[in-house]
């Protein structure tokens, strides 16, 4: 008997979205035309030997959360490879509390998981945060943003590992498990799409799915307009062969990309306290900047939605995808920023793939069916996928100012610790947890919130 056919599913609101709806065949293929797919440059002999040894950086932000040590436990436990594992932690507890959901990731880690925990101490990174003073998840994970930025741009001198655009960036929650061998397995899923600017990304399924070769996956291609603009639900795919190419949204609970997708595209460091907004507007960013979002083809990766801890700046996500139109020569300043918008696809083009219209705030087609790769093409002698334009790209903060490091480009030590705010490190290269003192746009504490 042969195996059942990949199907997608569009929804039964007849109504709405007519009469082809329901499941659907997924295609065989998303170009265009035959000399018009994504840009690949992998050889197959280097599949296996990657899938193997790539490094990954994780990047977790974990707010007052108990499951962090587990996170971590799991991470470590069901990787192959778990030294290639370096995970970068933005750890978010209240200081002097009892509660359980404020003991140190690390120090539980050690005492409850793992009394051996010493072994990776050198892939571990935490910087830790006064809860009180948190400014949300979108402050937090641009944080971990900023410490990808600093390991690239110092390679000699990281705060925890060197990081190649080639390397995988993952980021993902605080409160997650994992399939076994997940590390491999996401690498030869990412080779499966045949793209570089691939991103795996979607709502996770909940941890009661983990371990289980489920043949039925989410998929993120719905959007609701609330005071600005939020990810909608899932769908779902099922029988997939490869990853299913989405309409660019994009979730922040999984997101596994090639790193120069992370330098490319940070996280924007001036959305505090925004959630709503957090995920359309980056999945919007990405596509922009050539990236494409796949729906992955199997779980791997799963979130505990029930055992975890029990909108301000909004204008600036609505300036930046034309919700608004009410300041528009800010709205190009933020969209020619460094957390701006890309220049290889148009926020026109993003508009018609991913089925939105923004300046109306509503969904005009479905586009959780079959779509084809939009093309781009690359700047000729680009070696670094376009890392260094995005550098040198301004802050519209700064009325277009680039923040200078020693070595003449930004990301230096001064701006990134000024961003990560005056609290403790735990550093991981040299295997050591210190006190540190860092100084935020010149003023500085000492804070003592780490054991030697």
């Amino acid at each position: 008997m042969s195996p059942p056919p990949p199907t997608t599913y569009l929804g039964v609101d007849e109504s709405r979205w007519g009469s082809n709806i329901g499941w659907i065949a997924v295609d065989d293929t998303i170009c265009p035309s035959p000399d018009k797919c994504p840009h690949y440059k992998e050889e197959e002999e280097m599949i296996n030997l990657e899938a193997h040894s790539s490094p990954i950086h994780l990047l977790i932000a974990s707010y007052r959360d108990k499951l962090c040590a587990r996170t971590l436990h799991n991470a470590f436990s069901k990787a192959e490879h778990p030294d290639r594992l370096h995970i970068r932690i933005i750890e978010q507890t209240q200081p002097g509390s009892d509660l359980i959901d404020d003991v140190q990731c690390w120090e539980r880690y050690c005492e409850e998981y793992n009394n051996a925990c010493s072994q990776y101490r050198k892939n571990v990174y935490i910087h830790n945060v006064d809860s009180r003073e948190s400014k949300g998840p979108t402050d937090a994970r641009s944080k971990l943003s900023s410490l990808i930025l600093y390991d690239y741009l110092h390679p000699s001198s990281p705060m925890l590992s060197p990081v190649s655009p080639q390397d995988y960036c993952m980021q993902t929650d605080s409160h997650m498990d994992f399939s076994p061998n997940f590390d491999t397995s996401l690498v030869l899923m990412h080779h499966r799409t045949k793209n570089d600017y691939a991103v795996l990304s979607t709502y996770v399924s909940p941890i009661e799915n983990n371990g289980l070769d489920l043949s039925e996956v989410p998929l993120l291609c719905m959007a609701t307009f609330t005071s600005t603009i939020r990810n909608w639900g899932t769908k779902a795919c099922r029988n997939l062969l490869t990853p299913k190419l989405t309409n660019a949204m994009w979730g922040a609970g999984l997101s596994f990309h090639r790193c120069h997708g992370e330098l490319n595209v940070p996280y924007d460091p001036y959305l505090d306290k925004v959630f709503d907004g957090e995920e359309a507007s980056r999945g919007l960013r990405f596509f922009t900047h050539g990236y494409d979002m796949y729906a992955p083809d199997r779980v791997l990766v799963t979130h505990d939605y029930k055992g975890h801890q029990g909108n301000a700046v909004v204008h600036s996500v609505n300036l930046l995808m034309g919700i608004s139109d009410s300041q528009p020569s800010v709205a190009l300043k933020i969209r020619a920023s460094r957390y701006g918008l890309g220049t290889l696809r148009t926020l026109q083009q993003a508009s018609e793939f991913m089925g939105l219209d923004f300046a109306r705030r509503t969904m005009v087609s479905n586009k959780c069916g079959n779509l084809l790769w939009v093309p781009w093409e690359a700047p000729e002698g680009e070696e670094d996928y376009g890392v260094g334009e995005t550098l040198r790209r301004g802050i519209w903060e700064e009325e277009g100012k680039v923040l200078e490091g020693p070595d003449g480009t930004i990301g230096g030590k001064g701006e990134i610790m000024g961003h990560l705010g005056n609290q403790s490190l735990m550093m991981g290269a040299c295997g050591l947890a210190f006190v540190g003192i860092l100084f935020a746009m010149g003023r500085g504490r000492k804070t003592n919130r780490h054991k030697n």
